[in-house]
């Protein structure tokens, strides 16, 4: 029992989702372009953000502000499994507030083309969700050896 516990000690190490430089600078970008708008500056004319309504502007950029700050904020947490779980929720706010631009550009820019656009921020929001599956898996995986270690504590291993 105890080689199990080690066993899956050592594959959920391996499968530690790692972060990674570019992510942290793309949070950082969605922190620092969503703060204007919370501060209420005006879209600039011609702008997704400029033909959607203004309340459905601020709470895109609140989501957004949310999520990108929740994601920057985990990385400075010291307890690495509270790090992912925090991460987790910004990554689902991330990715409603992308699903949410991504359908605002499809919607604006339908007649004139605007796939690329759409699809590249469509494709972020999926990234986003697949990060959160990606943390679930890892945390369930930790869980599970955590139960084990107990039940060794338990049996006197």
């Amino acid at each position: 029992m105890k080689m199990r516990a080690k066993h899956l000690a050592s594959k959920a190490a391996l499968v530690f989702p790692l972060r990674s430089v570019d992510q942290a600078f793309v949070m950082a970008l969605c922190l620092i372009f969503s703060i204007p708008v919370l501060f209420g500056k005006a879209p600039a004319p011609g702008s997704i953000e400029a033909a959607m309504p203004p309340v459905m502007v601020i709470g895109w950029a609140i989501v957004l502000a949310i999520g990108a700050g929740t994601i920057l904020v985990s990385y400075f947490i010291g307890d690495r499994l509270l790090g992912i779980v925090v991460e987790q929720f910004g990554s689902v706010c991330l990715g409603v507030a992308a699903l949410f631009y991504g359908g605002a550009i499809f919607a604006i820019t339908y007649e004139q083309g605007g796939a690329i656009p759409e699809s590249i921020i469509l494709g972020f929001s999926a990234a986003r969700f697949y990060q959160v599956y990606q943390y679930q898996k890892f945390l369930n995986q930790v869980q599970e050896v955590l139960i084990k270690v107990g039940e060794e504590k338990a049996d006197g291993v």
